[in-house]
Order: structure tokens, then C-alpha cells, then sequence
């Protein structure tokens, strides 16, 4: 019986051995996984940081952006309001150009040119009433400046209302001068649409004075441009609508200086 004691004895040592086995295999492994996750936890950590610092980096940009953005925006603001201040001090400025107008709406103008032709006390009558008249009150150079910042269709009122201002203005130049067939110097046609343009609602109203009372419809222009200019300055945009009448507007406007760059063809 005496290979029982060694047995027993290979058997603890095999027992002892294959536990220091499992404890080597566990340290092992609980040694790579803290060593494992140590590495992620440092790189967890580094990519935090980074992820911080790109977001300070967004940010930072985003800030810069709006602010950029806010700065424009009031730049643009302060612009428009001085555009509008501009606009309605060329109204103020063809002030004259109104009180003619009205004085010069108050003569049938075709038959008033036959007679200016025939008599110059006539003649005489017209040039008293434009003597402290400045037809440069016409030329609008400063209000010109705000056109790039005022809604089209504010510009559109304001080109319809200078060009029937000039429109009267012209009528009595020629009544000064007592030329003859005059009647053929006044494009009434392309006015009536300038005005029908603007002012839309009026039209049968329009049709129905015909063009010795155009002077009826300046005050309306005047009011529409003003209800636009306030318009701008509350923050308002044009829309599709606007638009499409401002070029309505601007196109009767072309048509009408076309019209008036032509030679006579009497002359």
C-alpha cells in the first residue's frame, strides 16, 4: 500500500497546481481587462476632450456667425430708414412741382394750347404762374440713392408720381412757349397706364375723367408710397404681388420715355 501516499501525494500537488493555474489564468485576465479598459477610459477621456473642444470651436463660430449676421442686419436697417428719409424728402422736394399741377389742371389743355398759340398775353399768363417755379425740383438725384433699398414697389410709386409731376410740369412749359399742335407733344396714352398701374382700383374712375383730371390721382400715389415707405420701416417684405405691379409700373414708365425719346415725325 505504499504507492497510496503517493498518489495522494501527486493528486494534492496536481489539485494545488491546477488552482494556481486557475488563479494565474484569472489574474491574467482581470490584469488585460483593467488594462483594457484603463486604454478606453483614457481614450474616452481624450475624445471628450476633443469633442469639447470642437464644440467651443462651434460655438465660437456659430457667435461669430450671428453676430456677423445681427451686424449686417442692423446695417441694413439703419440703410433702409435713411433710404426711406431719402425718398420721401424727394416728395417734399417736388412740393412746386404739385402746386403746378393742380394750377395747371384747372385749363382744358388742348384747347387752352390753341389759344396760348394764337395769344401771347395767354402765353404771358402761364410764364407768371412759373415764375418762382424751379423745374429742378424735378431732378431727384439724392431720392435716386434709395432705390437699392426700398421695396420695388415703393420705387415704382414714387417714378409714377415724378413722371406725372413732370407730366404737368411739361404742359405748362408748353403753354409758356404757345407752340402750335402741342397736343401731339403730350403722350396721355402711356400716362393713363402709369396711373392704372399704381393705382388699380381706380381704373374705371380713370377711364371715366380721362386725362384732364390725372391731377385727381396724385394725392393717392402720395399715399400709397407713404403706407409702403411705413411699410419698410416696420420690417415688412414685398411680395409676389408687389412686385408684379412694380413692374407694371416701371414698364407703362419705359413706354412712356420710349415714347417721348422719338422724333416728331411733323417736325
Amino acid at each position: 500500500m505504499a504507492w497510496i501516499p503517493a498518489l495522494t501525494t501527486t493528486t494534492a500537488f496536481g489539485l494545488l497546481l491546477g488552482v494556481v493555474i486557475w488563479l494565474s489564468r484569472n489574474l491574467i485576465v482581470t490584469r488585460l481587462t483593467n488594462s483594457v479598459r484603463h486604454e478606453y477610459d483614457v481614450k474616452i477621456e481624450k475624445l471628450r476632450d476633443e469633442l469639447g473642444s470642437k464644440q467651443k470651436q462651434i460655438e465660437a463660430l456659430r457667435s461669430g456667425a450671428l453676430s456677423g449676421i445681427v451686424n449686417r442686419q442692423s446695417v441694413l436697417y439703419q440703410r433702409q430708414v435713411s433710404a426711406v428719409e431719402q425718398l420721401w424728402g424727394g416728395v417734399i422736394q417736388m412740393a412746386p412741382a404739385k402746386g403746378i399741377a393742380t394750377q395747371v389742371a384747372h385749363f382744358k389743355f388742348e384747347n387752352t394750347a390753341k389759344a396760348a398759340a394764337e395769344n401771347p398775353q395767354l402765353q404771358q399768363l402761364f410764364e407768371m404762374m412759373g415764375a418762382q417755379f424751379d423745374k429742378d425740383c424735378l431732378s431727384t438725384v439724392e431720392a435716386n440713392k434709395s432705390r437699392p433699398f426700398v421695396t420695388p414697389i415703393a420705387w415704382a410709386y414714387f417714378y409714377a408720381y415724378q413722371t406725372i409731376l413732370g407730366h404737368y410740369v411739361a404742359k405748362m412749359l408748353i403753354l409758356q412757349q404757345g407752340i402750335r399742335d402741342a397736343a401731339k407733344l403730350i403722350d396721355n396714352k402711356n400716362i393713363t397706364k402709369i396711373i392704372k398701374a399704381a393705382l388699380p382700383h381706380q381704373a374705371e374712375n380713370i377711364d371715366r375723367f380721362g386725362h384732364e383730371m390725372f391731377h385727381l390721382f396724385i394725392d393717392g400715389l402720395e399715399n400709397n408710397l407713404l403706407l409702403e415707405l411705413r411699410r419698410i420701416i416696420e420690417g415688412s417684405h414685398a411680395n409676389d404681388e408687389n412686385v408684379r405691379q412694380a413692374n407694371q409700373i416701371l414698364k407703362a414708365v419705359e413706354d412712356l420715355q420710349a415714347q417721348s425719346d422719338q422724333p416728331d415725325s411733323d417736325t
